[in-house]
């Protein structure tokens, strides 16, 4: 795996639709996204690959807005989206049914880009990416199998 790539697995004691559905809302996600202040759908109609969405975090000391977009829907096993805003970066789910439950693969890719410090900074940059992300799925599965109601609606 390179330095700027993120990959985690966790499995959820849940049925794969209700993982799917709660953890591909990307409205949803403030409540077990630790960085994520604010989350709202920008495109008009049903989810579908091109959706849109605003997101309003804070990482690191730092506010901003990310502009993510659906790139791949493919229910129950099957989510992407992508930001090419200030801070670009694709994430991919995946879901197997297992006997336990629902196994979900979180893959995460932030292009290297053209600023030299930020290249330089990547390694330390991921790394508390990794351990917050690797935090939230951890809080999402708790928050699942103890019956709280994550999504929104």
């Amino acid at each position: 795996m390179a330095a700027n790539e993120y990959l985690n697995s966790i499995i959820i004691e849940r049925p794969i639709d209700e993982v799917f559905s709660t953890a591909t809302c990307l409205e949803s996600c403030v409540n077990w996204q630790t960085f994520m202040v604010n989350a709202e759908k920008v495109s008009e109609g049903p989810v579908h690959v091109g959706s849109q969405y605003k997101h309003s975090g804070r990482f690191l000391g730092m506010t901003g807005d990310a502009f993510p977009v659906v790139t791949a829907l493919e229910p129950p096993h099957l989510f992407a989206y992508e930001n090419d805003g200030r801070f670009p970066f694709n994430v991919e789910y995946r879901f197997e049914s297992v006997p336990e439950g629902t196994r979900m693969t979180c893959k995460m890719y932030v292009p290297p880009g053209n600023n030299p410090i930020i290249h330089m900074a990547m390694p330390l940059l991921m790394n508390a990416l990794s351990r917050q992300f690797t935090s939230d799925l951890q809080s999402l599965k708790e928050m699942m199998e103890a019956g709280v109601k994550v999504r929104k609606w």
